[in-house]
């Protein structure tokens, strides 16, 4: 059961479930409604149209994944915005051109990093890092171990579409959505 609050909140209104108590998953949308809902199925339905639709769980998460493609490129552009605006890199420099027309082609796909002094120093150690001034906004389903491509460390927000739950965690903490749930946060989420 869920219920959308169109109310933003206004004079302290926050819904509550029939019998009284607090829904377990909170989803702020843009404008400042809320979801109120009892599962993280009921949450993504919100957010990916015709997820509720979805026969079995490999469909879910193959919608959770085209889903996290398109947020994760959204957030890679605005992440590359903010440093330009924030004078981290100029896209009147012929380098920093190169980083950002690459950063936004590449979108969270998987990208092989390695260093420009030693190419070899990546896969020697099997965890890239990357500390360019634009954060990574990159998908854990493109790295192993589900792809063949070691997962970057650094400065990185990852999406993981694996799990509802994991779904909605990672868009939270890369500053996606503004999402609560009494689970996440009873462990320190």
């Amino acid at each position: 059961m869920k219920v959308v609050n169109h109310h933003a909140g206004c004079c302290g209104f926050h819904p509550v479930r029939p019998d009284g108590s607090q829904w377990a998953h909170v989803l702020g949308l843009p404008g400042g409604a809320s979801v109120h809902a009892d599962s993280t199925g009921e949450i993504l339905a919100e957010l990916i149209p015709g997820y509720a639709d979805s026969p079995d769980e490999p469909a879910q998460r193959a919608a959770r994944e085209r889903h996290a493609l398109d947020v994760g490129t959204r957030h890679q552009g605005f992440r590359i915005d903010a440093a330009i605006a924030e004078g981290l890199i100029d896209p009147a420099d012929p380098d920093d051109a190169a980083l950002i027309a690459l950063l936004r082609e590449i979108a969270c796909r998987p990208i092989a990093l390695t260093r420009a002094d030693d190419p070899e120093a990546a896969a020697d150690s099997g965890a890239p890092r990357w500390e360019g001034a634009v954060r990574l906004v990159c998908l854990t389903t493109a790295y192993a171990p589900y792809g063949e491509l070691p997962p970057p460390t650094g400065n990185v927000d990852w999406i993981d579409p694996t799990t509802e739950e994991g779904y909605l965690v990672s868009l939270r903490r890369a500053g996606a959505l503004d999402y609560w749930s009494e689970a996440v946060y009873a462990v320190g989420g």
